[in-house]
């Protein structure tokens, strides 16, 4: 996973994506490699891998949710 995984997530967003979770997205790490060297290049800001997982994630799923608002939720 390109140093973005955890042995064991924030107990309380575990237990809300139990409940609430409706689909896991891959994310290559070949893409993340390539967007951070690309904001990097781009703009001279180093981004972390976790948060290049929400960038290419909601590139991967944009037509569903076109129109719509998505929300990151970030653990402890």
């Amino acid at each position: 996973m390109f140093g973005a995984s955890v042995k064991r997530g924030c107990e309380r967003n575990f237990e809300m994506y139990q409940q609430h979770l409706s689909e896991t997205i891959h994310v290559s790490e070949g893409a993340n490699r390539l967007t951070i060297l690309d904001v990097y290049n781009s703009k001279a800001i180093v981004i972390k891998s976790a948060r290049v997982m929400t960038i290419k994630a909601l590139e991967q799923v944009k037509e569903k949710f076109k129109g719509r608002h998505a929300v990151g939720v970030k653990g402890q």
